[in-house]
């Protein structure tokens, strides 16, 4: 039975991840500060990487570990660079660090984003791309990512790198689809910010699922992988997708742009494909899941 650890159980990625995991029979360690809600193995409340919850995966005995705590937001990584560092690099630091001095052998999947190739100068994005983060968020998830190459490199650690792109699914409160589906059910809807042509790489979240844990069970150490679907839509597409799906008019947007968003998203994951994931979940199909998640949610 494989045995793996999800840190940031709690959140809209981990908590889909523990259930994709058990499904699969794994023994599942779910930690994270808040209260998680997904019924798994074991699931422990405590912050991330205090020594209390490292030793908690030592004794787990994962095989896998899966890195998903600290932040998830452009925005709040504006508003606090300082808290996005510290969640971001500081933490995944100090337990790459605990883990060399315990000679723990794991393999770590790191989360990162999409957000360290910032805005690419040539479409797709490919793992070649110049990395050029336009927000505190990406910087720190690159910072992340190079202390997980260096303790790969100097210590031997087993360390693999994801940069997702965009996912989404049910129980993502944040982010595009979600502002989207919110301001739909506004009686007066407020304009979505941008001009509508800005595009991005959406992946469903089970297939980011599916990805993640074929990473960590046949991926290479030190690889990275981004996970995309290949495919540029706009934000005004998703935008009219959703209009009809709920049966609501069409939104308005403001033709102003957000600091630390990119204009364009297109990726590539050949490192992916040679593992045999493809995405499985249509975009169209996606959002459905999503818009049901959404009314039943809100009782609309």
């Amino acid at each position: 039975m494989t045995r793996a650890a999800v840190v940031g159980a709690a959140g809209f990625i981990g908590s889909h991840l523990c259930r994709y995991l058990q499904n699969r029979g794994a023994d599942v360690l779910g930690i994270d500060r808040q209260e998680i809600a997904e019924k798994i193995g074991t699931a422990i409340r405590g912050e991330f990487p205090h020594p209390q919850v490292c030793e908690a995966i030592a004794a787990h005995r994962a095989q896998q570990i899966y890195l998903l705590a600290g932040t998830s937001s452009v925005a709040i990584s504006l508003a606090d660079p300082v808290a996005d560092l510290l969640g971001n690099a500081r933490d995944t630091l100090v337990f790459l660090e605990w883990m060399r001095q315990r000679e723990i052998r794991s393999t770590i999947v790191f989360v990162s984003s999409a957000a360290v190739y910032g805005d690419p100068a040539a479409l797709p994005a490919t793992i070649a791309t110049p990395v050029q983060p336009i927000s505190p968020y990406g910087i720190s998830k690159l910072a992340g990512e190079l202390y997980m190459r260096l303790y790969g490199r100097l210590h031997a650690l087993d360390t693999r790198v994801v940069r997702p792109f965009s996912i989404y699914g049910p129980r993502l409160r944040k982010q595009v689809v979600w502002d989207i589906l919110v301001k739909l059910h506004q009686p007066e809807p407020d304009a979505l910010f941008g001009t509508g042509q800005e595009t991005r790489d959406f992946v469903y979240v089970e297939d980011l699922c599916a990805a993640l844990v074929l990473v960590g069970e046949a991926g290479s150490p030190a690889g990275i992988y981004n996970v995309c679907s290949g495919q540029e839509t706009s934000i005004a597409t998703i935008a009219q997708r959703l209009s009809a799906y709920t049966g609501r008019p069409p939104l308005a947007f403001t033709g102003k742009s957000r600091a630390g968003d990119p204009l364009r998203w297109r990726g590539d994951c050949a490192e992916l494909v040679d593992l045999d994931w493809h995405p499985s979940v249509s975009l169209d199909d996606g959002l459905r899941l999503t818009v049901d998640w959404f009314n039943a949610a809100n009782a609309i």
